[in-house]
Formats: structure tokens, C-alpha cells, sequence
């Protein structure tokens, strides 16, 4: 199937969805040298489960199938480690381990073309306990591929470009678009990546050198809104899915720009955002015999220039628009702004008792503030509370929109946070030039609660994501917990109040804070309410995997 996309003049590509197509097991995992993916943690890797087993028992013989997760077909001839132990399965999928002496220990399935889990992802992996008599069903996840040509308008294929793939993911601080693949086109313009399957974005970068008679080719993404989840390319477990971009090339003119402040001294970063909102990082080379002045290269367009300059200890920042229209441009003038500090005071609730205990730091309470916006990389970037040469503690931070996030911080836990009259726990913080100097307020108690479980499926424990959504203003909305093998989970010091929960099998690729994501498996999310000083036990029925949305 063939389905082409209209995109605006600067923008055009071509979608190639062929259906679900099973990557056969002998496809490499990547191009000879080209492709770097930071998310594809396929047999290529080392694998994380060479540990020894544990927990000795009478010997026993372990087996188990690998199964297809996309097909539920048996795989034969995958490797299935068991701690320092490796099999092959035969033509059934079937492995076998005779004379095991434990209960638990990391198996571990794995074959070229698939991934061990559905994110690509082995870090949340657990041990697994091995009841003797009982076969094991080991899953993997066929590899989904996305390839296709990097050509001009005249279809000639543009050697050297880079490529740049994103997913759509989800953690405990929200959305984000993860970088997770990159690859230059081959001598002909092709490329190719493989990957989870997932929700991506495709974009090339724009090219060009600071020379004024230049030809710069402008980025191109697939979507046209590279910002936009509903519009990304949904790309199933096994899938073959064809992007072919087409970059428009355009005569590059010079910009010198001249900064009119001391801060601007040093060399800076510039980005340039077209009406598109692209990001083009551009190249600033510095003017002969002038200080302060750089030059750049842009096609005709009207740009909002980015640059910020880092320097030891704090960062400062200036905006500028600029129109080319067919000529060299000279005049642009940046005003670079430190960009504001934050300091961050905590204080305790009234009433808790803090005799005898250690009173947490901004720090170590782990605060995070996250950016809304995309870098030129097209990520998320967030900012850690930092202390500055007086040893105040606090947020040191570009303009812009941001949100307050705080991981797991033991027994203390945020009750409150304002920023002037913004309420952090549910409104973003936005800061822009002349913010800085007032505080953010931090209220914290160690009056905590604590939940545990097991997760079952089929009245079987099983391995699991359990998610804990908070249904109040909280800086921790996602709490994501990792159920063990025999189903049991357990969190404490958790921040009293209301959660609705889902056990999932594998990973929800969606928002669990949008209540849409939530009602596809009412029948299995339980709602708890958790009292000061209180602990509630639950079971939770796990949504299987093959009634995940694929």
C-alpha cells in the first residue's frame, strides 16, 4: 500500500506501508557500521541476564517454549540463556536445561530479528522463580524496520544525510520524544533502521555549509508536525514500513549576527525554527578581525533565532527573527540574558514531628523541572536542582515552560509547591527574561502510606508493569512499579491520597494520565485510596499482551 502525504513546499515525503510483515530471523539487526540505535537492545548487546542462578533445590529439569509474540508461532534455533547455561530450541521452540539445582535465576530468550521485550528494553527485566514440572513460556518480539531513499526533486539519491528517529514514549514525568535511532544514507540515499515497534518520527537535518553561496537542504519529517503523537507513524511488532524524504534544496545567503552584551563573549549554539517549527541547528563561524560577530547560512524564510552560551557556571541565552529574501543579511543583533536562577526553599508541613530526623535537601528530594519544549535533537531536556557558589540550592534554567517532577525520595514525600501564585503540583512553571531570583516553596511530610500486591493473569502470578495513577495535583502523577515473577509488588512511602492502578503485561505505549488510555481496560483498574500512615494490599488481573493495543 501506497499512501502519500501532502505536505507544505518545504516539506515532502512519501509513506510506504506494505502491512504487517514478519522481519525474518536472518535480517541483521543493523547496516554494516551505519545505523546507531540507543534503543534496540537486541542479541548484538551483551545480555543482562548472564547472572547465576540461586535458591538450590533437588536437581530438575527445566523446559519451556519461545514463543512469537506477535504470532504466538514457535521459534526454533533461539538461544535461551540460564545464567552461565545456553541451549538452542528445537524446531518446535522447545529448550531444555536438565539438572537444574535452583529455583530462581535470570532466562533469557533471544534471536537475531527479535527483541527479549516490546519497548527494546531490558532494564526492567526481573528473575524469574522456576517451579520444577512446569514448562516456561518465553516471549520474543519480532523487529519492526523502517527504511526508504533520501532523494532531491529530480529523485536523485542524497549520499551522507543524516536521519533521525524518535519515539513516542512515556515514563513517570509524562511524554516525551525519545531519540532512538540514527543513520546516514548510503552512497544511493538509502537508509535503514530497525526498531521496536512503537509510535516514530523520521526527520533528516538540514545540511549546508557557512558559506554564503551555499546550498542548504531543509529538514524534512515524517510527520509534518514532528511535534504531533496523534499523526506519528504507528509501526507494529514485524512491520516493514517505507519512508522516502525529499528534502528541498534551497540557495543559501549569509547572516552575520553580532551580540551587543558581554554575556554574549564565547562561541554560541544557534538554532533556527522555521514557520514549520523545525529545529535547523546551524553552524556559527566566527567573522575575521571582528569580535562578538558570527555568520551563518539560511535559505529565504523567516526564522526565529535561538543561541545560547554555556559557561562554567550558569548559562546565558538571546532570541532573534531574521527574514532572507535573496541576499546576504547583516545587522542581526542578539541580546543574550543569563538565564534565570531559581533558588528552592523546603520546608515541613505543621504538625509532623521531626524530632531526631534528618530534614531532606532540594537535592536529594530529587526536584526535576521538564522542559515542554524539543531541543534541536528533538528531546525533552530536564534540569536537576543544582547549588551554586553560596550553597543556595536551586533551578538554573533556559526561558520557557516547564513542569515539576520529583522521583522516589524515601519517606518524605511533596505536599506542596507554588511558584509566586502558579500551583506546581498542577499548573506548569514558565520563566522569561527578568524571572529569577524568587523562590520556589517546597512543603514536604514523612506522614507517607505504603501499597502491595500481587498481579495475576489466569489466576497465575505473573511478571508485570503496575501503574499508579495519581487522581490529585501530585509532582509524581505516574508511579510505574515492577512486579516480579511471582506477581508480588510493593511500594512504600507513597503520597497519600487517591490512585486508580493497571497491571500490564508489557508496556503501555500510551498515556496513563489520559483517561482514553484507561478505559480500554476499565474491567481490570482498580481505584485505592491510601490514608496517612496507612497500607493497602490488592490483587490486580494483568492486562495480557496479546490484547495490548498493537
Amino acid at each position: 500500500m501506497l499512501r502519500a502525504l501532502v505536505l507544505p513546499t518545504v516539506l515532502a515525503a512519501v509513506v510506504t506501508l506494505p502491512g504487517r510483515a514478519q522481519t525474518a530471523g536472518g535480517v541483521p539487526r543493523r547496516g554494516a557500521g551505519q545505523v546507531q540505535t540507543s534503543s534496540s537492545q537486541g542479541q548484538a548487546q551483551t545480555n543482562p541476564f548472564s547472572n547465576s542462578t540461586s535458591g538450590t533445590t533437588d536437581p530438575f529439569e527445566l523446559t519451556g517454549h519461545v514463543i512469537n509474540a506477535r504470532t504466538n508461532a514457535p521459534i526454533p534455533r533461539a538461544l535461551v540463556r540460564l545464567g552461565t547455561r545456553a541451549v538452542m530450541t528445537n524446531h518446535d521452540g522447545v529448550f531444555s536445561f536438565p539438572q537444574v539445582t535452583s529455583t530462581t535465576g535470570f532466562l533469557a530468550p533471544s534471536k537475531q530479528g527479535f527483541y527479549v521485550s516490546p519497548t527494546g528494553n531490558t532494564a526492567y527485566m526481573h528473575a524469574q522463580t522456576f517451579t520444577p514440572g512446569t514448562p516456561m513460556d518465553l516471549m520474543l518480539y519480532p523487529e519492526a524496520v523502517i527504511s526508504g531513499v533520501v532523494a532531491s526533486a529530480s529523485g536523485e539519491g542524497l549520499s551522507n544525510f543524516s536521519v533521525v528517529l524518535r519515539r513516542s514514549t512515556y515514563d513517570e514525568n509524562g511524554h516525551h520524544w525519545t531519540p532512538s535511532g540514527t543513520t546516514q544514507t548510503d552512497s544511493s540515499g538509502m537508509y535503514r533502521l530497525v526498531l521496536p515497534p512503537g509510535d516514530y518520527t523520521v526527520q533528516t537535518r538540514s545540511f549546508g555549509r557557512p558559506r554564503g553561496d551555499s546550498q542548504v537542504y531543509l529538514p524534512v519529517s515524517v510527520p509534518a508536525d514532528n511535534n504531533s503523537i496523534a499523526d506519528a507513524l504507528h509501526v507494529k511488532m514485524g512491520e516493514q514500513v517505507q519512508v522516502n524524504l525529499r528534502p528541498e534544496a534551497r540557495k543559501g545567503y549569509a547572516v552575520s549576527i553580532a551580540s551587543d552584551s558581554d554575556a554574549g563573549r564565547g562561541f554560541p549554539q544557534i538554532t533556527a525554527y522555521n514557520a514549520n517549527g523545525l529545529a535547523m541547528p546551524l553552524t556559527p563561524m566566527p567573522e575575521r578581525g571582528e569580535q562578538n560577530m558570527f555568520r551563518v547560512v539560511l535559505p529565504n524564510g523567516t526564522y526565529r533565532l535561538v543561541a545560547r552560551i554555556q559557561a562554567r557556571d550558569s548559562m546565558s541565552e538571546g532570541e532573534a527573527q531574521v527574514t532572507v529574501a535573496g541576499r546576504d543579511v547583516t545587522g542581526v543583533t542578539i541580546h543574550y540574558d543569563p538565564t534565570p536562577r531559581l533558588p528552592v526553599e523546603v520546608s515541613v508541613e505543621p504538625g509532623v514531628n521531626i524530632d531526631n530526623l534528618t530534614i531532606p535537601t532540594a537535592r536529594s528530594l530529587g526536584l526535576t523541572l521538564v522542559s515542554k519544549a524539543m531541543n534541536s535533537d528533538g528531546a525533552q531536556q530536564s534540569y536537576q536542582v543544582t547549588t551554586d557558589p553560596n550553597k543556595t540550592d536551586g533551578f538554573a534554567v533556559p526561558h520557557g515552560r516547564f513542569q515539576l517532577r520529583a522521583r522516589s525520595m524515601g519517606q518524605w514525600y511533596v505536599t506542596g509547591a507554588d511558584y509566586g501564585g502558579t500551583n506546581l503540583m498542577a499548573e506548569d512553571l514558565v520563566t522569561g527574561p527578568g524571572a529569577g531570583g524568587q523562590a520556589l516553596r517546597i512543603r514536604i511530610s514523612n506522614q507517607t502510606a505504603s501499597v502491595t500486591g500481587t498481579v495475576t493473569m489466569g489466576d497465575q502470578p505473573v511478571q508485570a508493569s503496575v501503574y499508579m495513577v495519581a487522581t490529585m495535583p501530585s509532582v509524581m502523577p505516574v508511579l510505574l512499579i515492577r512486579a516480579n515473577m511471582d506477581g508480588s509488588f510493593n511500594r512504600p512511602y507513597m503520597a497519600p491520597g487517591s490512585y486508580r492502578m493497571l497491571a500490564t503485561q508489557q508496556e503501555l505505549a500510551a498515556d496513563p494520565r489520559d483517561p482514553a488510555t484507561l478505559t480500554r481496560f476499565l474491567g481490570k483498574v482498580q481505584t485505592v485510596t491510601l490514608d496517612p500512615g496507612g497500607k493497602q494490599t490488592l490483587t490486580l488481573e494483568a492486562v495480557p499482551a496479546t490484547e495490548m493495543p498493537q
